[in-house]
């Protein structure tokens, strides 16, 4: 288990950290700034963003991992890009206007808003209450793509959509669609 409660300035170069072995995790009560340009790519293991910050106009990368945000977590800054993770809240993962959300074949257990442009390839579901917000510029594109399959999210909570909906594809033969369970 590693810990961060100082200052971490990616800078220069793009950060990689990539964690492997028995319950692997990352945990940051300190300040993360990721500068513009750049990316702080973080794979394997767990991600406990418990206090603290993570910002700057880089992009935060998270791949086959599990990421805590109990105080939630906004990319009004930064970039995000989620593949193969689980994400859980309690607090609130915010997509923010004119941001794009890319999520590739994950799980978000935790409140999403979404007012920006929400990327969906894989087979994605939202556990948490999903919410969009109009005049945000907000857009849910669920997408089919040869590289990730058929574009698929599932939303087990329902949601009340005040914005655009997109089902298309990035390649023909890849279908997308829309499931919501309840609600």
């Amino acid at each position: 288990a590693h810990t961060n409660s100082g200052t971490i300035t990616v800078s220069g170069a793009s950060l990689t950290l990539t964690q492997s072995g028995t319950t692997p995790s990352f945990t940051n009560t300190g300040a993360i700034t990721i500068g513009s340009g750049l990316t702080w790519f973080i794979s394997g293991g767990t991600l406990n963003q418990n206090a603290g910050s993570i910002s700057g106009l880089g992009t935060l990368d998270l791949t086959s991992l599990t990421a805590n945000f109990p105080a939630g977590f906004t990319n009004a800054a930064q970039g995000l890009n989620v593949n193969n993770v689980i994400v859980n809240g309690p607090g609130t993962l915010t997509n923010a206007p004119t941001q794009t959300l890319t999520l590739i074949s994950s799980t978000i257990n935790a409140p999403l808003t979404n007012q920006g442009l929400l990327v969906v390839h894989g087979s994605n579901t939202v556990n948490g209450v999903l919410t969009t917000v109009a005049g945000a510029g907000s857009v849910i594109r669920v997408e089919g793509a040869n590289a990730t399959g058929t574009g698929t999210l599932t939303v087990l909570n329902g949601f009340t959509n005040t914005a655009a909906i997109e089902l298309t594809h990035a390649n023909v033969n890849q279908a997308a669609q829309l499931t919501v369970t309840n609600g």
